[in-house]
């Protein structure tokens, strides 16, 4: 009987190991700066899209998105409820999108500087770029 109960345990410990989730953080701030990635000038007016990665329930993950748009300084300040995961994509006019990911998140602040290449196509530049998707295609998820 004794050997059943060792068994047992052993299995419920395997079982709970292997559906551990990973540490979930709460109340994120982070702030990020849009930068020119040669001149390491801001970049005002940047879209920002940020996807938050979280556990709805012990077998689910989903995603939070917030859009936001860099200030005049190519900066930007988001409050995250909870996540595991933070990616954040941008883009701006007459640049290439670009985005980083957090997979180690501070529990209280985390800084970010994010660097955009220049297009040299001015015209195909300026088409609207969907981030939440470019995110999705181009993240390690």
């Amino acid at each position: 009987m004794r050997i059943y109960c060792v068994n047992a345990f052993i299995l419920i410990f395997v079982i709970m190991s292997c559906n551990q989730q990973p540490f979930v953080y709460k109340q994120i701030k982070i702030n990020g700066c849009i930068i020119d990635n040669l001149s390491k000038k801001p970049i005002s007016n940047a879209n920002v899209t940020l996807l938050c990665w979280y556990h709805p329930g012990w077998d689910k993950t989903d995603y939070t998105s917030i859009d936001t748009i860099a200030d005049i300084n190519g900066c930007f300040n988001v409050k995250i409820e909870e996540a595991y995961k933070v990616i954040i994509a941008s883009v701006a006019s007459k640049y290439y999108p670009n985005l980083i990911e957090l997979d180690k998140i501070d529990k209280s602040s985390t800084g970010i500087i994010l660097e955009l290449k220049k297009h040299p196509d001015s015209v195909n530049s300026s088409k609207t770029i969907n981030l939440r998707n470019y995110i999705i295609e181009n993240s390690n998820n």
